[in-house]
């Protein structure tokens, strides 16, 4: 059936969907402000803790692996903005996968991280892939030690302050290289892991984040298949894993990761 059109010739279907598009944010909006970030020890705790799960269950070889599959997009985007051999600086490393596979590509890749036991990890790891990677820890709020890089990047790390203080977390990152790439997970996460001081946002939101912070030319785009009953209609509806892909890149849906990136030229530069 058609969509009935409205005189002005604009389809009634598609003033339906701004309506609804609208209430979503008006709703994201508020979850977002009424959410309470984790106290920085509690945080600092909870991730050491859950890492070193991931470890204690699989092989490290098998759980880097399962992460270097999942992450290639981005992957992908990194060495796509970075040239050669560059630098990249990653913000909230963690255990260290996303730094290694990098590093393991011939860049050289800088991690920094908050939680000590965390960078203890990374480094073993370093040590078990036999790959040459730097992981210090840092500050998020405070990268003066980090400049002339040319990728910075951070997975699953400004979703968790409230939106001010990740785009003052951004424009940090901004001064420490030329381009800035930001993953955050989507609402869609909560079908696979618990949902504690997380923040959603769509990709004009996460776009405006980044725009917000000083970056220019920003485009984002969501990867990763979900969990739970949105995937399996993705996949019931589009089977065809190529059809997939275009919808997750382009309408970011059903995505379990949105990826932003930006230029960092006005920040560098002063102006």
């Amino acid at each position: 059936m058609k969509p009935r059109v409205s005189e002005d010739g604009t389809a009634a279907s598609w003033q339906w969907y701004s309506r609804v598009a609208m209430v979503g944010s008006q709703r994201r909006a508020a979850r977002n402000a009424a959410t309470v970030s984790l106290p920085a020890d509690v945080s600092a705790e909870r991730w050491v803790e859950w890492t070193q799960s991931q470890l204690d269950a699989v092989n490290p070889i098998t759980w880097l692996s399962e992460r270097w599959n999942f992450e290639r997009p981005l992957y992908r985007e990194i060495m796509s903005v970075t040239p050669d051999g560059g630098r990249i600086l990653e913000v909230g490393t963690g255990g260290g996968p996303n730094a290694l596979w990098l590093a393991s590509r011939g860049y050289e890749v800088t991690g920094v991280e908050y939680r000590q036991p965390l960078v203890d990890i990374a480094r073993g790891l370093a040590r078990t892939v036999g790959v040459r990677a730097m992981f210090e820890v840092g500050d998020a709020f405070d990268l003066a030690k980090y400049r002339g890089y040319d990728t910075v990047f951070s997975v699953g790390m400004v979703e968790h302050w409230p939106y001010d203080d990740s785009v003052r977390a951004i424009r940090e990152q901004g001064r420490t290289a030329s381009v800035v790439v930001v993953n955050i997970p989507t609402i869609f996460t909560r079908y696979s892991s618990p949902v504690t001081d997380e923040r959603f946002y769509s990709r004009g939101e996460l776009k405006r984040m980044l725009q917000d912070a000083g970056l220019n030319d920003v485009r984002v785009y969501g990867y990763g298949e979900v969990a739970g009953p949105v995937g399996r209609l993705s996949r019931s509806l589009w089977p065809d894993i190529p059809h997939r892909l275009v919808l997750q890149r382009h309408f970011g849906w059903p995505s379990a990761s949105l990826v932003g990136v930006g230029s960092a030229a006005a920040l560098r530069t002063g102006h």
